[in-house]
């Protein structure tokens, strides 16, 4: 499944109401994901309701693997939500499966029936909990640890902007302030994924903004940034690199905000173009790349 936190839509949508309940009369934030089992177009899926904050799910590798961030709860709650094709897209209230500390969740991922993990970019942090393997109530439910701070040796973050998980397990994350990838295993540790090291640099050419990573099913992973001011479609590009740390390919105009890849290397984008959705709201741009098709 492919999440998106950033499609957007009002309370003046008709049907489109609170997630709270009431009646709405300000901007609402609304979750839309798309399976990879169908066209992209076919099976978007928006949630029932909105959101007065923004938030973000995580998917993982079916129908229940997923996880709701949300902030509407001090401590924030990761809920179990189903978003299938045929299953409607709803929120959960007083069931758990862990917690995290971050207000502002940039990216969140998900270890199925294990782990997930979470990381901000204000913060400097990830945080990373072991899944409960039931639903508890949420005072009940797991609490995370947390890695981080900022700095540039091994173990700290400096402006964690997203993360993935690894064929193997072990998180990815993508830090925009250090212009690098770092790997921790399911503890928080540091990995050393790239061959004897924890980290990999990446392009260090000035104006380089980082935005998104995520992994395909053979290691592959995919990197999303834009350069100069990112006003331009030609601003944004694709890196690809191998489950080594080498650079494959660089594709220039991949203008988009997230991206998301299934287990086959089908890049799903997130863009900033606004379309109809099914019920009439306008709703984020989502765009199929196959950069490696014959």
């Amino acid at each position: 499944m492919f999440p998106s936190s950033k499609s957007i839509s009002c309370s003046c949508v008709p049907g489109v109401l609170p997630c709270d309940g009431g009646s709405g009369g300000q901007q609402l934030y609304r979750l839309q994901a798309v399976s990879v089992s169908a066209s992209a177009q076919q099976s978007l899926k928006p949630a029932s309701c909105g959101l007065y904050t923004e938030s973000t799910i995580a998917c993982g590798y079916g129908a229940a693997d997923n996880l709701f961030y949300d902030n509407r709860t001090v401590p924030y709650e990761l809920r179990p939500i189903e978003v299938g094709d045929t299953t409607p897209f709803r929120f959960p209230s007083g069931i758990s499966l862990g917690t995290v500390g971050l207000s502002y969740v940039d990216d969140l991922a998900v270890l199925p029936a294990s782990f997930a993990a979470a990381v901000g970019a204000a913060a400097d942090c990830l945080q990373i909990v072991r899944l409960s393997t039931e639903v508890r109530s949420d005072a009940e439910a797991p609490v995370p640890v947390s890695v981080g701070g900022r700095g540039t040796r091994e173990g700290l973050l400096f402006m964690p902007v997203a993360v993935a998980v690894a064929p193997g397990g072990q998180f990815i994350v993508l830090e925009a302030g250090n212009r690098r990838l770092q790997a921790f295993d399911v503890f928080g540790n540091p990995y050393p994924y790239f061959g004897t090291s924890a980290l990999l640099p990446l392009k260090l050419n000035g104006g380089i903004h980082y935005l998104d990573i995520d992994i395909d099913g053979s290691g592959r992973m995919y990197l999303l940034y834009y350069q100069g001011d990112g006003s331009q479609p030609s601003q944004y590009a694709l890196d690809i690199y191998d489950a080594d740390g080498a650079l494959i390919s660089s594709t220039a105009g991949v203008n988009a905000d997230k991206l998301c890849v299934d287990p086959w290397g089908n890049v799903y984008t997130l863009g900033y173009e606004l379309m109809e959705g099914p019920d009439g709201d306008s709703v984020a741009s989502v765009c199929v790349w196959a950069p490696f098709a014959r």
